[in-house]
């Protein structure tokens, strides 16, 4: 009988991407969105139509406001993951796309992973901590895996004029366009940083240039494949030019250094920066080109911050010289791996516990339901919660379609600030749903408003 050879080194990766998969635990978040993208696939499978309208906004329902549904597909993945783990949706989810991220980028960049792996183990542990705060269950994760593929399709193809494998790259782009519209744009970028390093070096052909061409066109024709059309391809750039989404949403604002993430991203930036410049007669002018343009993407929004370490993986490696451990340290990282992964496994009730824990009160949604107020005010972050239990908001998580009308006046009212009281006089608001300790709470508490409910800092407030 042949003798089944064990690759420790392989073994001991995998089995490490486990153990620090155990950082994520801790921060992660179902967050705010998720439920909106829940309730936006149940619509979609039940109803057979994407919406392009708003539907669950009672404000954007009389408006007749536009809705880009861009992440209408990933709405439906959620939906049906929901449907099939029930309260381990979440879990489920999250982990299969953190161990789909990071397998992708092993295995597409197996040999130069096993060359060092000092270096690999301090990559991944890099990587989970960039994941960590963003793997949350939501579309940008099935964005982060479709990058992977297209830049390794286009790497490819830079280095094999005859591959193949270029032409998947407006399929890639089509499943984008309908699964995160909102970051697609990146396929086409990523070929056009090839093609510009193409002609810095002066490697351009004609023959490769009508390659280069006559995918950028099918990418392009891919994109407006979705039921939004032509639009998507625009619509990248219109949110990152919305200042009041950039001015208001957390993960819209710069890269600050505000805790591990932050502090981890700008370290990982300097150690590239280093290896590049100690190298810097050997990179390669894609490289430089790729790492500026994603290190510019990494520090201008929080939630692009890990784009810096995805695109770096495909080239950083080949600047680290090779360096072996001994065998036997393999076999401890597995053990120590195994057992830590061991007694990690109690926490998971307690995550559970976190990922499934109610943002509002059973006893506040039922009234809600049972009352069917015409004109709810509700706080931004209850959005999504309110459309998952059928209930219509004011406004949520979807920015994009209130952003140029209410949101900026919405949340500043919060905090009663500017013409506040003018916009609660227009809207005459029959319920307001809020966090307890608000300026607003205080202020129709004092104005004879009546106070439904108060559980758990959430408080509902009945026009009198």
């Amino acid at each position: 009988m042949k003798r089944i050879k064990i690759d420790w080194k392989i073994i001991s990766i995998i089995l490490f991407m486990l153990l620090v998969f155990r950082i994520t635990l801790n921060v992660m978040e179902t967050g705010y969105d998720y439920y909106w993208h829940v309730k936006l696939g149940e619509y979609i499978i039940k109803n057979k139509t994407v919406p392009t309208m708003d539907i669950f906004s009672w404000y954007g329902i009389i408006n007749n406001l536009p809705w880009i549904s861009h992440e209408w597909l990933s709405g439906v993945i959620l939906y049906l993951n929901k449907i099939i783990f029930g309260k381990y949706a979440v879990l489920i989810f999250c982990t299969t796309m953190y161990f789909t991220i990071m397998l992708l980028l092993f295995f597409l960049n197996k040999k130069e992973y096993l060359k060092n792996i000092k270096f690999t183990l301090l990559h991944i542990l890099i990587g989970s901590i960039l994941l960590s705060a963003l793997v949350t269950p939501r579309p940008h994760l099935l964005s982060y895996c479709l990058l992977i593929i297209s830049i390794y399709l286009v790497k490819d193809f830079s280095q094999n004029e005859n591959s193949k494998k270029i032409y998947f790259l407006p399929l890639i782009s089509l499943i984008w366009a309908n699964i995160h519209g909102g970051s697609s744009n990146l396929s086409y970028i990523i070929l056009g940083i090839f093609f510009i390093s193409k002609i810095i070096d002066k490697k351009m052909t004609l023959s490769l240039l009508k390659k280069y061409l006559f995918v950028f066109v099918m990418i392009i024709i891919s994109l407006a494949i979705n039921p939004h059309g032509i639009k998507i391809v625009f619509y990248p750039y219109l949110n990152m030019l919305d200042t009041t989404m950039k001015t208001n949403i957390a993960e819209w604002n710069i890269t600050k250094i505000t805790g591990l993430n932050s502090l981890t991203l700008y370290l990982f930036i300097l150690l590239l920066t280093i290896i590049l410049l100690k190298e810097r007669k050997k990179v390669k002018t894609v490289d430089i080109l790729l790492f500026l343009s994603f290190l510019f993407l990494s520090t201008t929004s929080i939630r692009f911050m890990p784009f810096i370490y995805i695109v770096s993986t495909f080239f950083i490696f080949n600047y680290i010289p090779s360096c072996e451990i001994a065998p036997i340290n393999y076999k401890v990282i597995t053990f120590v791996s195994i057992i830590s992964l061991i007694i990690s496994i109690v926490y998971i009730p307690k995550f559970l516990e976190k990922v499934n824990k109610k943002i509002i009160d059973d006893e506040i949604i039922t009234y809600l339901r049972d009352n069917k107020p015409e004109r709810l005010y509700n706080y931004y972050d209850y959005g999504g919660y309110l459309i998952y239990n059928d209930i219509k908001v004011f406004y949520d998580g979807r920015a994009d379609i209130f952003s140029k009308n209410i949101f900026q006046s919405a949340i500043d009212v919060i905090d009663l600030k500017a013409d506040s009281l003018t916009f609660i006089e227009k809207f005459d608001f029959d319920y307001y749903l809020l966090p307890k300790n608000t300026m607003l709470v205080n202020y129709l508490l004092e104005s004879n408003y009546e106070l439904i409910y108060d559980i758990n800092n959430v408080v509902l407030i009945k026009k009198a």
